[in-house]
């Protein structure tokens, strides 16, 4: 629980929480690393095996390019307030 909890303040992504429900289908309480010879070769790529089981503590520094967030979609990054014309 210590890592969900750590994890809670850590950038993530849908694939990852995909990958640790994964892990538990066939959980037999040892850890183990990602397999990728059980997922169809369909989802072999980039953004699969940059997925993390959240069990595991997630990187402190992880950007959206460690994750395969495309820029446009990553809120990692400070914004910028547009003035309005009132």
């Amino acid at each position: 629980m210590r890592n969900i909890h750590i994890n809670s303040r850590r950038l993530i992504t849908s694939f990852d929480l995909h990958t640790t429900l994964a892990s538990l289908v066939n959980f037999d309480g040892k850890p183990r690393p990602l397999d990728l010879d059980s997922y169809p070769d369909h989802h072999h790529g980039p953004i699969l095996e940059r997925a993390v089981n959240l069990f595991g503590e997630v990187p402190l520094n992880r950007s959206c390019e460690d994750a395969a967030i495309d820029g446009q979609w990553c809120t990692c990054r400070p914004s910028i307030a547009e003035e309005s014309e009132e």
